[in-house]
């Protein structure tokens, strides 16, 4: 943790993360126009399934667009396995956003609402997420 905090130029914060569990949660993101869903993952990702009202932001490409970004909202930020989200999320608070991390990613917007997400043509390795996550809530269960 030190040689990342040495790395950065500053001290390594704990990541905000939020649950969305069901359709209220996710509409409350979004609630009085103050919140911003942005999909980390590349455009082909995205423009395969997304969840609505979200953004399509890559990681790379979101250094470059931050002064696009409006300090007075709150950014929610999702990708498929939460590592690209957790790098985003760094950078945001590191540039003073009120940011927070969508627990479980896509796979959990899936799994949980999928009358938020669109999805269309899911890519394999997405599918056997998805089916990972169910199989493993199902367990939990018994």
């Amino acid at each position: 943790m030190k040689a990342w905090e040495s790395t950065i130029g500053c001290e390594v914060q704990k990541s905000q993360r939020v649950e969305v569990n069901t359709a209220a949660d996710y509409d409350a993101l979004l609630e009085k126009n103050d919140g911003v869903v942005i999909d980390i993952r590349l455009p082909s990702e995205f423009e395969s399934d997304h969840a609505k009202s979200a953004i399509n932001t890559p990681l790379n490409e979101l250094k470059n667009i931050l002064k696009l970004f409006d300090k007075s909202k709150k950014y929610y930020a999702y990708c498929s396995s939460g590592y690209r989200s957790a790098i985003a999320l760094s950078l945001l608070r590191k540039e003073g956003f009120d940011a927070y991390d969508i627990v479980n990613g896509f796979v959990g917007l899936v799994a949980n609402v999928p009358e938020r997400t669109m999805t269309g043509k899911m890519c394999p390795s997405m599918k056997k997420k998805l089916e990972l996550l169910q199989e493993k809530r199902t367990a939990q269960k018994s």
